[in-house]
């Protein structure tokens, strides 16, 4: 049986481009984090913790932070510490791992360069020698047929599922771990906890490093029984520090309502001092409201420890303004007449449409070349119910 921590993407000395502000707390709230997961590995007794790339954000940290690093690791000992060179930190001829600060970790902590044989697990690891690379790692290792163990086999890169990577991103084959003959693949590089299948897994970045990470902040615990058992997989949360997005979308007239149901679930939020937050306003506003906006959230950037409002919404068009277009409008008109067309055409599908559509659909029906305003009144949400009748015509 062999039980272990697998984890990834630590990126110590991590450049938060995102929030380069707090930089300094975000980069200490990772060696925060690396205890945290020291404490975890020491509490479940395992037989060795697997780093699956990105120890480090670039092969140009600070002697200092790598030291810091090693310390802290240290507190492990005997227990070993597997540290696979990933696409932030390579093993190239500047690596880090060639560099003298290195060069004074302790033994328990090992590059994983080549196979590595444990009481009852082979670690079988595919370094990365480049930041961008068009091949799969895994082409480059296989495991001995006549071998016993428990195989395991560590890679970076990005699972070759389409619409989720980049090709020249070390692509990784979906079914790797059937053509390897791996009892487990662990996985760096995706920064959220994902599972492909009971055999393939990343656990993300234990420490979040973006806005756009949905599960991350997590290791995982590993174990297996035997060679040919399935992983029993256990995630346990480590982050610091939470990077939270919270968005709104804002309707005339509903603009303070509808921003002030956003601010009573963010005054829920726990640990506001722990907390980046990003707000996102979409959607339609008066004049007025835009320009007074900001300081709905004066108030907050006290509590968070950042806070990132993003307005996307749009000036709300005036109604006077819109009759006029309208009036002299053929591309309008001819819109409406699509609408009317296709709504007779799926006349069977009636059923289907929301109340609100229908009601809108009628409207326009009455209005049709009699007043353009209410023709155009409602164009935002003609898009919406031409939307809708594809749909349900669709189905």
């Amino acid at each position: 049986m062999v039980r272990f921590i697998h984890t990834a993407d630590w990126q110590i000395g991590f450049e938060a481009r995102e929030a380069a502000e707090i930089g300094d707390e975000l980069r200490e709230a990772r060696f925060e984090t690396i205890e945290k997961i020291v404490e975890i590995a020491l509490r479940e007794r395992v037989d060795f913790l697997l780093v699956a790339g990105d120890l480090f954000e670039s092969n140009f940290v600070s002697p200092r932070t790598v030291q810091r690093v090693l310390s802290l690791l240290t507190g492990l000992h005997p227990t070993p510490v597997y540290v696979l060179p990933g696409n932030h930190d390579p093993y190239t001829s500047s690596s880090i791992y060639r560099g003298k600060a290195w060069s004074h970790a302790p033994d328990h902590i090992k590059l994983l360069l080549e196979p590595v044989e444990t009481a009852d697990a082979l670690i079988v690891p595919s370094p990365l020698y480049q930041k961008n690379s068009i091949e799969d790692p895994s082409a480059k290792i296989s495991f001995p047929p006549d071998k016993e163990k428990i195989k395991i086999a560590v890679l970076h890169g990005s699972l070759a599922i389409q619409g989720m990577y980049e090709h020249d991103d070390f692509p990784i084959s979906p079914d790797v771990a059937e053509r390897l003959g791996a009892d487990y693949v662990a996985l760096g590089h995706w920064h959220s906890t994902f599972r492909l299948n009971d055999r393939v897994y990343y656990p993300g970045t234990p420490e979040p490093t973006s806005f756009s990470e949905r599960d991350s902040g997590n290791v995982l615990l590993v174990e297996i029984d035997g060679p040919g058992s399935l992983p029993a997989v256990k995630e346990i949360g480590v982050k610091t520090l939470t990077w939270l997005e919270k968005s709104t979308e804002l309707h005339p007239g509903r603009e303070r309502d509808l921003l002030e149901a956003l601010l009573e679930e963010i005054r829920k939020i726990p640990q506001k001092h722990r907390t980046l937050l990003r707000i996102r306003l979409a959607g339609f506003a008066d004049p007025e409201f835009l320009r007074d906006s900001g300081k709905y959230f004066e108030k907050l950037e006290k509590d968070f420890l950042h806070l990132d409002v993003k307005s996307e919404a749009k000036l709300a068009p005036d109604p006077g303004e819109i009759e006029k277009i309208a009036a002299g409008s053929l591309l309008i008109k001819e819109i409406m007449k699509e609408l009317l067309n296709l709504k007779d055409a799926l006349a069977g599908h009636q059923g289907k449409l929301s109340d609100e559509s229908e009601r809108l659909l009628e409207r326009i029906r009455k209005n049709f070349g009699d007043h353009p305003l209410d023709l155009v009144s409602s164009a935002e949400e003609a898009l919406m119910l031409l939307a809708e009748l594809t749909l349900s015509h669709d189905t």
